[in-house]
Formats: structure tokens, C-alpha cells, sequence
């Protein structure tokens, strides 16, 4: 198993109001609309259910995380395709106002193709870090 920790995002929300909104995340597709045009661009295609969220990307297709665990400490996502990998976002209250949020991607691939694949997961981490901090800054 591998993983790739994101970028640490700082929101000024506690850890409990932060882990309330992935509680229906369909709530946070509304959130899309309040972005700049340049955010939206960074993040691309993004669609969120009650209890999961759906990347395209171009080269790979529809990537869909299903919410398997959701707590104050952090959300854990399930992907089964196109390989099985988990995404967490951890919680960490600074104060009672700001929380770092810190995204990472385990995922089990074969040492041999971990040198091209891995930085793309890495990638992927730092701009998931990036999409949810952006989409909770504009609530």
C-alpha cells in the first residue's frame, strides 16, 4: 500500500462545523457556484451526491468516492475503480476556529509502475486538499 498526503489546507471553521458538511455532501455541489471561474477551472468536473463525490478526469474517466466513514477527527472515501483506493481528509482543530485539513491517497499498486503513476497521485492529493478547502472558504 501506498500513500500520498496532500498539502495541509487551513479553514477558519471548527473540526466539528467541517466534518458536519461532508455529512450530505450533495450541499457542497452549491458551493461550486460561489467560486471564482479560475477555482472552478482548477478543479474541473465535480459532481457530489448525498454520500459521494465524482471526478472526470480525461484520461481515466469517472472517478467516484463513496463516503465509507464519517467522523469529527476525518471523512474517509472508498474508490473501486478504475484500481481500489481510499481518500481521507483529516481533521485537525488549531483553535476553536480553524482547522488544517490534510488529504491522502492510499492506494495498493505494484512497485513496477509506482515510478509513472505515483506523481499523478501525488498531484491528485495536493489538488484535492486545494478543491475542498476552496469549495468550504466559499460557504
Amino acid at each position: 500500500m501506498s500513500t500520498y498526503t496532500g498539502k495541509t489546507a487551513t479553514i477558519k471553521a471548527s473540526a466539528a462545523s467541517i466534518a458536519d458538511k461532508f455529512a450530505d455532501m450533495s450541499r457542497m455541489g452549491d458551493n461550486l457556484d460561489k467560486m471564482s471561474e479560475e477555482q472552478r477551472q482548477k478543479i474541473g468536473n465535480v459532481r457530489f451526491t448525498q454520500d459521494s463525490m465524482t471526478m472526470v478526469n480525461p484520461s481515466v474517466g469517472e472517478v467516484t468516492f463513496k463516503v465509507i466513514e464519517h467522523s469529527e477527527n476525518a471523512v474517509r472515501m472508498l474508490c473501486n475503480n478504475p484500481m481500489k483506493m481510499e481518500l481521507s481528509l483529516n481533521f485537525e482543530a488549531v483553535s476553536e476556529d480553524e482547522t488544517n485539513i490534510t488529504p491522502a491517497i492510499d492506494i495498493d499498486i505494484p512497485a513496477m509502475i509506482r515510478p509513472m503513476i505515483g506523481p499523478h497521485l501525488q498531484k491528485a492529493a495536493d489538488q484535492m486538499g486545494n478543491m475542498i478547502s476552496g469549495m468550504l472558504v466559499n460557504e
